[in-house]
């Protein structure tokens, strides 16, 4: 919202006019023709010396009296000239000497209140209100006990209600000034007083909060104002100040037509480049509040150039830097919105008092500087301005959007046990501040996702819960509904219930399915709930939406990475539906768009195996031959896949011996058998550095117990009694696994973790005995001395 422009009326031409008028005429008057006889008589006829002296003093320098009025005359036409020059002072004391002059003569009551008025008006110009508002009230006492004067009733009520205004004095501001418009109205020829009356009126009831009212009567007054010639300035601080008013009861629209014309007005007055300035300023934030930056720009940058021209406006200018850095961040131009903040800093640190603003300058510079990759620079100022805004009272709002900042440039740094307690900050603040339900529900929604990273999805799923209540009551946040329940549904599938998030998942897709150009959302949305569906076990229904998603995805660009995933699951969908023709196909258009993705190493290789897997059961083994070395050699170029090369290994050896290829088999068992128990070993143990009961289930289903699986079924095959011993004795131990610190987050993405069917854990988790299996062998050597696992990688106890 601009400053208002109040119209000062005062000024010497129209304040003083008739005043000088008055005093030309009180100079010309003295004695009267029959005064002056009287006394030339007395001066001959009389003998008396002392008479006769008395009569010649009278008759050469007038009465005592006369005398008087004529030097107060003079120090009132003086005090007039010294307001003309702006010499308030001399004026004042050119006044008051008049006025005390006046009281010494009886009947000058008029001449004392026209004393009292323009010394009241200077005071009113020198901001010395108490002291005005005193000298008015005198003088309008006065003048209502002389006829003829209600023209200077309705000056002094008019600037009496200005004065009153200007100490906070509203409601009698306001009745004051209804008073001098009814007067002013039943004298002719004072339609700009009238003008200049509604103006004021309508300042008032603005600022008493009140702008409907405000509105009607700066129409009227403008209405007045353009009706009179040499008016333009009056029409022009009319128009800016409808404006702000019409802003207040966000008709934008309206108020930029406005702006406008006060606009045009002010570029055809001489000596208003401040106001042009405050227009152009206050019209590129209307723009802005109409999301038309791109035309607010240049604006901002014509009112801060005529700002830099105009002295003592350090205060404007560092308020333009800030508002055009805030709309070249709003276009994407933050290379440019970063030296804007950063002057308007430098100037806002030069004005006292402005530790507020420099500290949302300090916000916004980071804001921009995390959209530029420069996170480490942002933090810093992040910081600084928490700080500002701490020392700050009735800066809660500010304080919870400078911490929630902070706390998504620590998440998106991957720092997300820093921008927890963070976001738990910003949101205990947002709950104390009216009006912040929308903050409130992002703060639960990104808090949630740090919950679910830092494996804590039993808290993540009460924080999205009340993040979509919020959401949901609140218009045109469809979207955010939708992400809310997207993420609670991969919540609910990673704590073991794919049911429920069955049913949210389905929510989410028909939200999306209601928002425009959502498109890639319900691509995401639609394969996550096909693979919840494949998890528990219904891949017919998966395999519509995985087709549904691929066609949506093969629509947006730069999904070429969800086009491979989806292309891949739905592969595996068809295998598990006994297609093994239909899903090597997909495996075959999988693979070719990983080929095309930097740092799909893996993803190859899972698909080359899987491909190789659906040529076996087409039992085409010299395909699947030549696709399971493809893949092992894949894998043996990434860390941390011994057991995906230890499956390939085996279906390797599996598809030579089934070509009758005796030769390399035994080697490649030895080999499979030896990565198999290297990775059983270490996810056996990698377990106990997981600190939530959630991701111990997902590790023990997905990682653990499969890997053990296949090592002792290479065992088995390789005839490796004693090893198999062990390994059974391994997974049959039973033990508790306390909670502890986790050594590092889990990868697992949980929308794709098998679900777990078994109840809720304790704190702590029990070690479940794996398979009932007798022992085949007496156990003669330790595991951990077995030849086959000696240089084993191993995952270290906390």
């Amino acid at each position: 919202m601009g400053q208002l422009i109040p119209w000062n009326p005062w000024s010497t031409n129209r304040l003083f006019c008739r005043y000088l008028t008055k005093s030309e005429r009180w100079r010309t008057m003295g004695d009267t023709a029959k005064d002056t006889r009287q006394r030339i008589v007395a001066f001959t006829e009389t003998r008396d010396l002392v008479v006769k002296e008395r009569a010649l003093r009278m008759l050469l320098f007038g009465s005592k009296e006369t005398r008087t009025r004529a030097k107060a005359e003079r120090l009132f036409g003086q005090g007039i000239e010294a307001t003309r020059r702006d010499d308030y002072l001399r004026a004042t004391a050119l006044f008051e000497q008049a006025m005390n002059l006046y009281r010494m003569i009886p009947g000058t009551e008029e001449e004392q209140a026209a004393c009292l008025k323009c010394l009241a008006t200077i005071l009113l110009a020198l901001d010395k209100l108490p002291e005005s508002e005193s000298s008015f009230r005198h003088a309008l006492t006065l003048f209502q006990n002389i006829p003829g004067t209600k023209e200077n009733q309705a000056d002094c009520l008019y600037a009496l209600a200005i004065t009153l205004r200007k100490q906070g004095n509203l409601a009698e501001s306001e009745t004051l000034s209804r008073q001098s418009l009814a007067l002013y109205q039943t004298i002719p020829g004072t339609e700009e007083n009238q003008a200049d009356c509604l103006y004021s009126l309508a300042i008032t009831l603005y600022q008493q909060g009140i702008p409907v009212d405000a509105e009607f009567i700066y129409r009227q007054s403008l209405v007045l104002y353009q009706a009179l010639p040499g008016t333009e300035l009056g029409q022009a601080d009319c128009l800016y100040n409808l404006a702000i008013a019409l802003s207040d009861q966000n008709k934008s629209t309206e108020a930029e037509s406005v702006r406008r014309q006060a606009l045009t007005l002010y570029q055809t007055i001489p000596g208003t480049e401040r106001d042009q300035a405050d227009c152009l300023h206050d019209l590129a934030n209307t723009l802005d509040e109409l999301d038309k930056p791109a035309q607010a720009e240049p604006f901002f940058r014509e009112a801060l150039a005529l700002y830099q021209t105009i002295p003592s406006t350090q205060h404007e200018q560092a308020r333009c830097l800030y508002n055009l850095a805030n709309t070249l961040h709003k276009l994407g131009k933050n290379a440019q919105a970063e030296p804007l903040y950063r002057q308007a800093i430098t100037l806002y640190q030069t004005i006292p008092g402005t530790q507020q603003k420099q500290a949302n300058c300090l916000n916004n510079l980071a804001t921009t500087l995390d959209d530029l990759g420069k996170p480490a620079q942002a933090e810093p100022l992040y910081r600084q301005a928490l700080t500002f805004f701490q020392t700050l009272p009735g800066t809660q709002h500010e304080q919870s959007n400078c911490l929630y900042n902070l706390a998504n440039s620590l998440h998106n740094r991957g720092r997300q046990a820093q921008a927890e307690p963070l976001y738990r900050q910003a949101l205990t603040l947002y709950q104390q501040t009216s009006g912040t339900e929308f903050e409130q529900a992002n703060c639960l929604y990104n808090l949630a996702k740090i919950l679910i990273d830092l494996g804590k999805p039993a808290q993540a799923e009460s924080m999205l819960r009340h993040a979509l209540t919020l959401f949901q009551a609140i218009p045109g946040s469809q979207e955010k509904q939708a992400r809310s329940l997207s993420n609670l549904a991969a919540t609910l599938n990673a704590l073991g219930k794919p049911a429920q998030a069955e049913s949210v998942c389905y929510q989410a897709l028909t939200l999306y399915r209601a928002i425009p150009d959502s498109e890639t959302n319900q691509a995401i949305c639609m394969s996550n709930l096909a693979t919840i569906l494949d998890a528990l076990g219904k891949p017919a229904q998966a395999e519509p939406l995985y087709r549904q998603a691929l066609t949506l995805f093969q629509t947006a660009p730069k999904t070429e990475r969800n086009q491979a995933q989806c292309l891949y699951n739905l592969a595996i969908s068809l295998n598990r539906l006994e297609e093994p023709d239909k899903a090597a196909l997909l495996y075959r258009q999988a693979l070719t768009l990983f080929r095309s993705i930097s740092g799909t190493e893996r993803d190859q290789a899972n698909c080359l195996n899987n491909l190789a897997t659906c040529m076996l059961n087409l039992r085409k083994l010299s395909h699947a031959e030549s696709l399971y070395y493809q893949a092992l050699t894949l894998y043996q170029k990434i860390p941390g896949t011994e057991y995906e090369q230890a499956t390939s290994t085996y279906s390797l050896a599996t598809t030579l011996l089934s070509q009758g290829k005796l030769d390399p088999t035994e080697a490649l068992y030895q080999d499979a058998l030896k990565q198999a128990v290297s990775a059983a070993l270490f996810n056996d143990e990698y377990r106990y550095q997981l600190s939530s009961p959630t991701k111990r289930r997902a590790w023990v289903t997905n990682r653990a117990q499969p890997s053990m699986i296949l090592a002792i079924a290479l065992a088995g095959v390789l005839e490796e009694a004693s090893l198999v011993a062990e390994l059974v004795a391994k997974w049959r131990m039973v033990g508790s696994l306390a909670a502890i610190p986790a050594a590092r987050n889990s990868d697992i993405f949980l929308i794709t973790t098998m679900p777990d069917f078994t109840p809720e854990p304790e704190e702590t988790l029990t070690r479940t005995p794996g398979p009932n299996l007798v022992l085949p062998h007496p156990r003669t050597t330790p595991l951990y001395q077995h030849p086959t696992i000696a240089d084993r990688p191993r995952a270290h106890y906390r």
